[in-house]
């Protein structure tokens, strides 16, 4: 049995992990208003290996609260160097468990409303999304963001 002494260690540690876990880390950035505005600020940048489900913005460091945005709020957002765009799409969420899989080689198709990472920008645009354990590709040009499927 744990003494009193031991049961405190051990909770003042987790709440020192959870605080080493939860930094917030600021960043200059841009957010793309839905209406094309451009409004710069501070984005709590966590150099996400998975695409952001949402984001924290504030206009400028003194405010307390952050602003958050999903995808569908704001249109798109610039930050270390990256861009993100706000994007309804289709997503390919087949089953990969090798004891769920059926006879059926059609992949299964979803539409998600998503930030994707732009790899590259030009005539035809490459976006990125990852996605749980997925690796997603799009193409754009210009008129719609098409999944890349092979």
């Amino acid at each position: 049995m744990l003494s009193k002494l031991n049961l405190i260690t051990i909770i003042g540690i987790l709440l020192i992990v959870g605080n080493v876990n939860a930094q917030k880390n600021y960043v200059e950035a841009r957010i793309i208003s839905t209406s094309k505005d451009t409004i710069a600020g501070y984005i709590d940048y966590q150099n996400w290996r998975i695409n952001p489900r949402s984001i924290s913005f504030k206009n400028n460091m003194a405010e307390s609260t952050p602003t958050v945005y999903a995808p569908g709020d704001i249109h798109s957002f610039m930050v270390e160097n990256d861009f993100y765009l706000s994007s309804n799409v289709d997503k390919e969420v087949s089953l990969t468990n090798t004891s769920d899989l059926t006879d059926n080689s059609e992949p299964i198709i979803k539409k998600d409303l998503v930030f994707l990472r732009s790899l590259i920008q030009g005539e035809k645009r490459l976006y990125y999304l990852r996605d749980g354990g997925k690796d997603h590709f799009y193409i754009n040009d210009g008129n719609e963001v098409k999944l890349l499927i092979y």
